[in-house]
């Protein structure tokens, strides 16, 4: 299945639910991306020669910064941002972002048959209440 339409997001060619990399929403810097991992998971001696499995982990970046968004229905959601967009996004920003979102998922759960949660693609963003550096 071709999984929706996510500027901010990187899916595996092969591995179609891998995400591969996920971008800032405005500016579409890079805030996370499959790393290997430096342990092998399994090794294999196969015709004299070893062969390795590798683990891939997701890595957040340094520019990796969340943001919580007051929703209309009261609840609140965390959206992810480059470290400078974050201290400068607008509400307008965050409504364009969500929305494009929410219809990605809506579209994705009519194709999948998954469990269809329409409260979420309903609310609205009303206010950014805290902008949250990651170390």
């Amino acid at each position: 299945m071709k999984k929706p339409s996510m500027p901010h997001i990187e899916w595996h060619d092969v591995h179609t639910n891998v995400m591969t990399h996920v971008y800032c929403h405005k500016c579409g810097a890079v805030l996370q991306g499959l790393v290997p991992d430096e342990h092998p998971y399994e090794s294999h001696n196969i015709n004299g020669k070893v062969a390795s499995i590798h683990m891939a982990l997701m890595a957040v970046y340094p520019a990796y910064q969340e943001i919580t968004v007051k929703m209309d229905d009261g609840s609140h959601h965390v959206m992810a941002y480059c470290s400078f967009c974050a201290q400068v996004v607008t509400i307008e920003d965050v409504e364009k972002h969500y929305a494009h979102d929410a219809e990605a998922f809506r579209h994705e759960s009519n194709v999948t048959g998954s469990p269809h949660r329409p409260h979420l693609y309903s609310r609205k963003p009303t206010e950014v209440i805290h902008r949250t550096r990651q170390e």
